[in-house]
């Protein structure tokens, strides 16, 4: 048996868009509604879209950052096939600032970005700023990415002064008096 409620609700829905439309509407729609091929058109209309409201498109899984990383790399991989050079220089920069060896702390990435004037990526994920940094010099010509000039590693001087206790007590014990 078929429940009658339901298409008597949406009728009455749309008797309620009287004011908006006026009676002269609703009576060239009743018109229009009696002739049978045009009911046969309404009817189905509402049932493809009904049709069309069931099936659930898929949503797809948003990608890890790691997998989003190793998709991306690939993707410069790939860009060697017809630009070499270039792709052999964007991934040295890849993976150097995603292994830290250069820009090694977040605020020095963006930073950097900022000086060369390009948008800040809003993202808190270092791995998806760096992906944003190099989609952009993709398409740049090679000599453009040849000029780019990273500050030399901090790291390396931190590593070489002795700041331990010992190191500490050479620069004091060793000062020469005035």
């Amino acid at each position: 048996m078929i429940d009658d409620t339901k298409p008597l609700e949406l009728l009455s829905e749309i008797a309620r868009l009287l004011k908006k439309y006026s009676k002269e509407t609703f009576y060239e729609l009743a018109t229009i509604l009696r002739d049978p091929n045009f009911s046969n058109q309404v009817a189905d209309s509402l049932e493809n879209i009904a049709k069309k409201h069931i099936k659930k498109t898929r949503t797809q899984k948003p990608l890890s950052a790691g997998e989003e990383r190793l998709k991306f790399r690939e993707m410069l991989i790939f860009l060697g096939k017809s630009e070499p050079e270039k792709s052999e220089i964007l991934l040295f920069i890849f993976d150097s600032l995603h292994n830290k060896t250069i820009l090694p702390s977040f605020r020095e990435l963006i930073d950097f970005i900022s000086d060369l004037g390009l948008p800040i990526p809003k993202s808190k994920s270092r791995s998806k700023v760096i992906i944003s940094f190099i989609k952009h010099y993709i398409n740049l010509p090679l000599k453009e990415i040849q000029l780019l000039n990273f500050p030399s590693d901090q790291r390396q001087t931190v590593e070489d002064s002795d700041r331990s206790l010992e190191g500490w007590g050479k620069v004091i014990l060793d000062r020469k008096p005035k």
